[in-house]
């Protein structure tokens, strides 16, 4: 998730609005990565001599960065192997970090995760193909492919992975602390998962929001703007989530 842009380039957040990480990424217009904050298990201590990074994204207490070149480097807390890059890992458009996880998707729509796991909690299902962007919540994943349907998998307590039946023409999806949330291309907002606080009780009459132009997937470059996902639909999401 990522925040305003600074001066220099784009700033990267501390990861989905759920994770408490208290640290912060920012791109320089250079193509070299800073990061400031809360450094107990390294995410601060960026790996010397990285640069022509393109993307970058945190997730609970490890960091993300994509490459010019389509690879992946990631450093920080390697709890369930989170920043273990799977060997020969290229061709990647899109970065995401999750709570002890990471997703990536391919140029051909498919995508890859690194993590340990003992559950199917993680792993990701075959029918995640033709993908063009990824949300991790806190223990869930939605990916939204090219014909604008969603495809969830992970931790289920509270129906969060339970996509509504005939959803599509979405064109953005966020997730959050045991919930989910789609935005459709008529500019509504479909919700799902737990209610708490009413998290997922679409107010009445929220029409017309929208999510900016971006590069594929969960990432905005430049001088943009992202909280969950932008515009209007990130200020909704970050009430939502927060």
């Amino acid at each position: 998730v990522a925040g305003s842009a600074a001066a220099s380039g784009s700033i990267a957040a501390s990861g989905p609005a759920v994770f408490v990480s208290n640290f912060n990424m920012a791109i320089r217009t250079d193509g070299s990565v800073f990061a400031w904050g809360l450094n107990l298990n390294g995410q601060c201590d960026v790996p010397v001599g990285l640069n022509d990074v393109v993307s970058i994204s945190a997730g609970r207490n490890h960091a993300l960065a994509l490459k010019r070149d389509g690879t992946v480097v990631s450093w920080g807390a390697n709890g369930l192997a989170a920043t273990t890059v799977p060997i020969g890992l290229a061709d990647v458009v899109t970065i995401a970090g999750g709570n002890n996880y990471s997703l990536a998707i391919k140029k051909d729509g498919s995508v890859a995760g690194w993590f340990v796991y003992s559950t199917n909690e993680y792993s990701i299902p075959e029918q995640v193909t033709n993908v063009t962007s990824v949300a991790i919540g806190s223990g869930h994943s939605l990916a939204l492919k090219s014909d604008g349907t969603v495809i969830s998998w992970g931790n289920d307590s509270y129906g969060e992975t339970i996509v509504p039946e005939g959803l599509d023409d979405v064109t953005a999806v966020a997730a959050g602390s045991s919930f989910s949330l789609a935005l459709k291309r008529n500019g509504t907002v479909v919700g799902w998962g737990n209610n708490s606080s009413g998290r997922i009780s679409i107010p009445d009459g929220l029409r017309d929001v929208i999510a900016e132009s971006m590069e594929p997937g969960i990432q905005v470059m430049g001088r943009s703007l992202l909280l969950s996902c932008v515009s209007l639909f990130s200020i909704f999401l970050h009430c939502l989530l927060f």
